[in-house]
């Protein structure tokens, strides 16, 4: 039998591994794997299973409310995808109130960002081409990102200072509910 408190804090620990890396994948692409979200809905799956906490199936309806707004939103690019989705599988985890405490703390993280680029963008912008030219890294994210080359070229430094990598605000907000249980 697997002690479902084990169970959970490795499926947090693997989460947040994900919500790292998919941080780095947005500053570095602005692009946010749709892989990597189907790989955290099914994490969610498997603590609901285990778990035997079926109840959390409500929060799909959280889930698709922000598919839904997120999508009006991208459509008038106010929004990434990326992000609207990222934001739908996170509330699968956190449900209403710490959904809420998310999208708070994802604004104040996502206005810090914000305001480093715009007075830090010049030297964000040569720390991203520097990560692009590391081999390792760019062999790593060529398994989860298809167009590598293409999603360098096009993002001048002009169009970086005009955008926000907010999956890299996103994710820290989850991760800072995850630990702290903040609304819970």
């Amino acid at each position: 039998m697997i002690d479902i408190s084990f169970l959970h804090t490795v499926l947090i620990a693997f989460l947040t591994v994900i919500l790292v890396y998919i941080a780095f994948l947005d500053f570095l692409y602005y692009q946010i794997p749709n892989m990597l979200l189907v790989l955290i809905s099914l994490l969610f799956l498997v603590w609901v299973v285990a778990s035997g906490q079926y109840s959390l199936l409500k929060n799909i309806k959280y889930a698709l409310l922000f598919v839904v707004v997120g999508g009006f939103l991208s459509y008038y690019n106010v929004f990434g995808e990326g992000d609207s989705k990222l934001l739908a599988v996170l509330s699968l985890w956190l449900g209403s109130k710490q959904t809420l405490h998310m999208l708070l703390m994802m604004s104040l993280i996502g206005g810090v960002i914000a305001l480093m680029i715009l007075f830090l963008s010049q030297y964000l912008h040569k720390v991203r081409q520097i990560l692009w030219n590391i081999r390792i890294v760019r062999k790593i994210n060529s398994y989860v990102i298809s167009n590598i080359e293409e999603s360098e070229a096009k993002i001048t430094f002009e169009e970086y200072k005009r955008m926000v990598p907010y999956g890299i605000a996103i994710a820290a907000a989850a991760i800072i509910c995850f630990f702290t249980k903040a609304g819970s």
